[in-house]
């Protein structure tokens, strides 16, 4: 009944395979006498009767047949493609013979593809030979293999996409900045009211229903495709004038009350608790001062003899301190002194402070200290200077000789004793003094007296 014969009116023919793509580097061919494994695979389909006698065959089924078809025909590898057609007959039936026209519109190549299967076998892009370094795009969601003469590090689709996007970028940048400009040449000029950008944009609601973002301003704004700030002009401007406004006075009004702090708390002088607590350290800075002076007089008299304390270079000693005292209340002291004169009777109390500092230095010292002149200051406040004159007078003997190996003289302690006598020095020193009282102002409710004490000794 079913039979492989040429086609002829009473059947109807059924085109399986028309073509096979062949990739010749995979090595799948189809060779000419492997016809029997394929008409195997054919008889193998799945026919349904329909009731005139046709036959129809399953697309799937159609697949699944030609992927065993190249499994068959890829052993011969070296044979050479070519075409094969696999015709499926039916019953006979009651079609009428067709023409050579007919025939000849088969034969067109968009009927002839529309039923035909086609196998093609994808080559991927990502695929390297064995052996072979992988060099993959450097964008994590991309990968790509790069092929290896390739110089970039990642692909060209990719790298149209970053173009793009910096372009983007670019053109954003560059709007920003001509904005800008924009609304710094229309701020040195007269700011339009609202009401008059209201008249010259005219949004009508229907245009669009966005507002401006700012509370009190109810400015309706255009679509954003045409304005894409959320803002409308004048508060953007605005926003911009006080920023600015702020930025440049921020800077100014932190410093000034650092400054204002740091010229009334800080003095140049060492501060001390009190009167004695100065004279005290001072006394001590001057009696180790002494003993270094009298040290560097020994070492020049063993090392160059007693001409070199002739030709000694002059010695500077210094010392400054102050003091405060409290001296009363602030409105207090304001209703006593209110009746006599204040500024006297301010002064005479600093010139007894003066005074009575003095007398102190002058027992630390041993000497006498004489005025020069004197100054009264106008804020309030008096400075005094005074000049001494000192006389140093030292018994000095020369350091004790190192022991030599080589010196085999030994000396008897009578003669040791006579070799270091004791050679007394003189030595002149002109000092000058400087004591300034001034009023302090520094605490809120009390009121008080600094004292400030500089001493100098020359020689």
């Amino acid at each position: 009944m079913h039979g492989v014969e040429p086609p002829s009116h009473d059947t109807l023919e059924a085109v399986v395979v028309d073509r096979v793509a062949i990739n010749r580097d995979l090595g799948i061919v189809l060779a000419s006498h492997s016809q029997g494994a394929v008409l195997d695979a054919v008889d193998k389909l799945p026919l349904s009767e329909l009731p005139d006698g046709q036959s129809v065959i399953d697309a799937t089924a159609v697949a699944s047949t030609s992927s065993t078809l190249v499994a068959e025909c890829g052993r011969d590898a070296g044979a050479e493609p070519e075409i094969n057609k696999v015709y499926i007959f039916g019953s006979d039936s009651d079609l009428t013979d067709l023409s050579s026209e007919d025939e000849d519109v088969d034969s067109d190549p968009e009927a002839e593809d529309s039923s035909t299967i086609k196998i093609h076998i994808p080559v991927l892009a990502s695929r390297l030979p064995g052996g072979a370094s992988a060099r993959v795009c450097g964008i994590k969601r991309c990968n790509i293999v790069l092929p290896q003469e390739y110089r970039w590090k990642i692909c060209d689709p990719c790298r149209r996409y970053k173009r793009q996007y910096q372009r983007i970028r670019m053109e954003k940048a560059r709007r920003h900045m001509a904005n800008f400009s924009e609304s710094a040449l229309v701020s040195d000029h007269s700011v339009p009211f609202p009401e008059m950008q209201e008249q010259s944009d005219k949004v009508t609601p229907a245009e669009s229903s966005r507002i401006c973002a700012i509370p009190r301003c109810r400015t309706r704004l255009l679509p954003v495709t045409k304005y894409r700030w959320k803002c409308c002009g004048v508060c953007r401007m605005r926003a911009r004038d006080d920023a600015r406004a702020k930025r440049s006075t921020a800077g100014t009004l932190d410093l000034e009350p650092v400054e204002q702090s740091s010229s009334l708390n800080i003095s140049p002088f060492p501060t001390f608790q009190n009167r004695s607590v100065l004279l005290s350290e001072f006394g001590v800075m001057l009696g180790r001062f002494l003993e270094a002076q009298i040290l560097y007089l020994r070492a020049k008299l063993q090392t160059a003899g007693e001409k070199a304390l002739l030709r000694l270079d002059p010695v500077l000693f210094a010392f400054d301190g102050e003091y405060s005292t409290v001296t009363g209340q602030r409105g207090y002291q304001d209703n006593v002194q209110g009746k006599s004169d204040p500024e006297h009777s301010q002064e005479d109390e600093m010139q007894k402070e003066v005074v009575s500092t003095v007398r102190e230095l002058d027992s630390t010292l041993l000497t006498e200290f004489k005025p020069t002149e004197g100054f009264i200051i106008k804020s309030g406040g008096v400075i005094m200077r005074y000049k001494c004159a000192l006389e140093l007078i030292t018994p000095l003997r020369p350091l004790p000789k190192t022991m030599d190996s080589k010196d085999t003289n030994t000396s008897t302690p009578s003669e040791s004793d006579t070799s270091s006598s004791h050679v007394p020095y003189m030595k002149s020193l002109s000092g000058e003094l400087e004591v300034t009282v001034v009023p302090d102002d520094s605490h809120s409710i009390l009121l008080g007296r600094r004292t400030i004490i500089r001493f100098q000794m020359l020689g």
